[in-house]
């Protein structure tokens, strides 16, 4: 006789890891932050994707959890979401479009001139403004590439080893000999 016991199973975080890569399309020379046309932007972001529906527009706090996190490179600049002036406040936020990430909001610090600078990447478009002149345009771009991550590699399946098989043939073989021995002798 089987005896089966239901054990309740804890849901883990599903994260996952998204990339993107693009490039700066104009900035303005100069613009003493030496960003310039042609820099690589790439990055990736990391979180929870059961949090987020599958249907329309939703902002993810990425300081929500310690295990999220958002990196990118803009030309000579990298960025963490710890570098985000509003770490702990809720900042930086990965945007998504049913249930795909389109973009971010971040916010940095810069050495003066410039008090802050924004990154504000929404449908794939990169703005960066610079505050101490009034949210003046410094440099703009283009995500070409938001790269989901793949798909988990599927659960191993378990072989018994050739003894392991071996051992359960000549245990069926016993049984079914001592089964028919004993049916002969008792007929």
């Amino acid at each position: 006789m089987a005896v089966c016991a239901l054990v309740p199973v804890q849901v883990s975080a599903a994260l996952v890891t998204w990339t993107f890569s693009g490039e700066v399309t104009n900035a303005e020379s100069p613009n003493g932050i030496g960003v310039g046309a042609g820099d690589p932007i790439t990055g990736t972001a990391t979180f929870d994707d059961a949090l987020v529906p599958a249907a329309g527009a939703f902002y993810l706090e990425v300081d929500s959890d310690p295990v999220f996190d958002l990196t990118f490179d803009l030309g000579a600049f990298s960025f963490s979401a710890a570098d985000d002036q509003g770490f702990g406040l809720g900042y930086p936020l990965l945007v998504f479009d049913a249930g795909q990430l389109t973009g971010f909001e971040f916010l940095a610090s810069f050495p003066s001139p410039h008090d802050t600078l924004a990154f504000d990447v929404v449908a794939a478009s990169v703005l960066v403004t610079d505050d101490a002149d009034g949210f003046r345009e410094v440099a703009a771009g283009v995500i070409t590439a938001f790269t989901p991550p793949t798909a988990p590699p599927p659960p191993p399946t378990h072989v018994p080893e050739p003894a392991t098989t071996a051992a359960l043939g000549i245990g069926a073989a016993w049984a079914l000999t001592y089964a028919r021995r004993r049916r002969g002798r008792g007929e």
